[in-house]
């Protein structure tokens, strides 16, 4: 059977006798990277559209993972971090990698955490966040999402 590699990370692994599984590897990564950008970019938008519909419960929720997908792609691709299915202790996990990145700002984690504190209020609490909450952080949020992809290695 002959296989197709698109990425040049696949095509350098054949070269250098890694093999094919390798190869298959890498590509199966590279696909779980463009899904998950896509998901990531699929709750932004909606984020968007709740925004302007005000629907600001359904907003925070899905801009607050929209940024979190980026955040939790970084923390695989570039500390090693592994998802366990099922545990609950993921939120704080990302908090805690955005905290450990390098590159990370005061105002990267501040905006992290201003949209995790938007979503609790929209999933847990019987108030809803208010829209300038939401308003005062996309450009921020937008940044982060679009520079935690970029960083760990998604173009």
């Amino acid at each position: 059977m002959i296989y197709m590699y698109g990425s040049k990370d696949s095509l350098l692994a054949i070269k250098r006798g890694w093999g094919m599984f390798t190869a298959f590897l890498i590509e199966a990564c590279i696909d779980w990277l463009i899904r998950m950008k896509a998901k990531s970019s699929e709750n932004w938008e909606a984020g968007y559209a709740c925004l302007t519909a005000k629907r600001y419960n359904a907003a925070a929720n899905r801009f607050y993972y929209s940024i979190f997908q980026a955040v939790l792609w970084y923390a695989q691709k570039r500390q090693g971090y592994i998802y366990k299915k099922g545990e609950s202790r993921v939120h704080g996990d990302m908090m805690e990698a955005l905290a450990k990145a390098p590159m990370a700002t005061k105002e990267e984690k501040r905006t992290l955490k201003h949209f995790c504190l938007l979503r609790e209020t929209a999933d847990y609490q019987t108030d809803t966040p208010r829209e300038q909450d939401l308003k005062d952080f996309l450009y921020k949020g937008q940044c982060l999402r679009e520079r935690y992809f970029n960083e760990a290695g998604a173009t």
